[in-house]
């Protein structure tokens, strides 16, 4: 049995879904948006380009900006199919 909690590899994306993210990342400017609410349950996106680590925290709780949620949303859709 497979835990979420497992630090393994699940899957590989090609060089088209990879470019895909990026480009969704870039528009939704993951990089550079900084928002830092988490609750008791929370979600993170974490992003590391050259030197630079952003990290985006929310929970249901609070307002989560849009283009945040859906790049989440995007995220684990192109996951699914790896998931056990």
């Amino acid at each position: 049995m497979v835990s979420l909690f497992d630090n393994k590899k699940l899957g590989t994306l090609s060089k088209k879904e990879l470019k895909h993210v990026f480009k969704k990342a870039d528009s939704a400017e993951i990089q550079s948006t900084k928002f830092e609410q988490p609750g008791n349950f929370y979600y993170f996106i974490e992003v590391e380009k050259a030197d630079n680590i952003n990290r985006i925290v929310w929970s249901d709780k609070n307002k989560t900006p849009e283009k945040i949620i859906l790049f989440y949303q995007f995220l684990t859709d192109l996951t699914k199919p790896y998931l056990p």
